[in-house]
């Protein structure tokens, strides 16, 4: 979604197809599918971006992740000093807005890192044709364009969400070499959306 390539005659054109990736592995999978980013391998990858930010070019970090915290948990200080010192050093973070919407939240709008003053947080957009289908989309007017369902937003008074981009059935490159996730060529939520808003500020 960010920096694919273009003009190959496959799948997708990036956003930012001149952008290059610094890819950092922060989930650890070796103990299961449910496993999750720590804060501690957030923060180390930040103290990594950080180092090497002009070795490598970084300015922005992409991350289609985050958490809805509830009683007792709160906002992880580390993870947002971390994300601060990126921001002062001229690094900006997006973040998904979170996918909550559906559920029975007292209130499906917090998710962080995405709600932290220093980070973007992407919206998931749909189309009029893009809910129920399986082919192609074709570029609509103005009017067909909404918020999905699913996707976070803001409570009436707050602006912790920054952004809406396109997040619904998007097609995206795999680790299988192919584009999509096993059968499924379309991939939706806001973490589909960060990596659009990510490109366009890697621009």
């Amino acid at each position: 979604i960010v920096a694919a390539t273009g003009d190959n005659g496959r799948g997708v054109c990036g956003v930012s197809r001149s952008a290059h990736i610094v890819p950092i592995r922060v989930y650890n999978y070796e103990t299961g599918s449910d496993a999750g980013a720590t804060t501690s391998a957030l923060g180390k990858a930040y103290d990594y971006v950080i180092e090497n930010k002009d070795k490598l070019g970084i300015r922005v970090v992409c991350m289609s992740l985050g958490v809805a915290y509830s009683a007792p948990f709160s906002p992880d200080d580390l993870l947002l000093s971390k994300i601060d010192e990126a921001f002062a050093e001229g690094i900006v973070t997006v973040a998904a807005a979170g996918n909550n919407a559906y559920n029975a939240y007292e209130k499906p709008y917090d998710c962080y890192p995405g709600d932290y003053e220093t980070v973007v947080s992407a919206i998931n957009l749909q189309t009029a044709s893009s809910i129920g289908q399986t082919g192609s989309l074709a570029f609509e007017d103005a009017k067909d364009v909404s918020r999905a369902a699913s996707s976070n937003r803001n409570a009436p008074g707050e602006t912790d969400k920054n952004i809406s981009a396109p997040g619904t059935r998007v097609l995206s490159t795999s680790t299988s070499e192919s584009y999509g996730f096993g059968s499924n060529q379309y991939l939706n939520g806001t973490s589909m959306a960060c990596p659009h808003v990510a490109g366009v500020l890697a621009l």
